[in-house]
């Protein structure tokens, strides 16, 4: 595992992961901020990053942070999730509603998986894929907006073990 500490004058690390999501990279990003805003945060779950910590709170979870991405899933700050309001209904959602298909799929959406990669993998068809997505939406009740499900999935992964 390889840490950088970049500072960026001319890019902002949103850019850089952008940057990063264009090519077949399997580099984790960990944003480590100052900005607490709604937005970044969404923003940074949408572009895959895999952690996100305030500065302030660096100290604190920069170690538990480096273990749970080196291990293979995300890592968003408590801190930052209680400073801006993100509303935690891990328990709110029944998965046992769900098919075992559609639990195979989501836990394949968590890991960041394309629907391409899903159905060669299960070996079912890009449409048959899409279709367990909507499923998995409406039977959870996700807003249905561009990547609700794969911020549903990294946000709750560890109740799809």
């Amino acid at each position: 595992m390889e840490i950088l500490d970049i500072q960026m004058p001319s890019m902002s690390g949103l850019e850089i992961a952008q940057k990063c999501k264009g090519t077949d990279t399997d580099t984790k990003i960990v944003l480590i901020t100052l900005h607490k805003e709604k937005d970044l945060y969404r923003k940074a779950q949408e572009l895959n990053i895999f952690g996100y910590i305030l500065k302030e709170f660096a100290l604190e979870e920069i170690e538990n942070c480096i273990k749970t991405v080196t291990e293979g899933s995300p890592f968003f700050s408590e801190k930052i999730k209680e400073l801006i309001g993100v509303v935690l209904q891990k328990d709110n959602y029944d998965l046992n509603i769900l098919t075992p298909s559609e639990k195979k799929i989501l836990k394949l959406i968590a890991q960041d998986k394309t629907n391409k990669e899903i159905a060669s993998q299960l070996f079912i068809s890009y449409r048959t894929v899409e279709k367990h997505r909507s499923n998995i939406i409406t039977k959870l009740n996700i807003e249905p907006k561009t990547n609700s499900l794969l911020i549903w999935a990294k946000e709750n992964h560890e109740k799809l073990l």
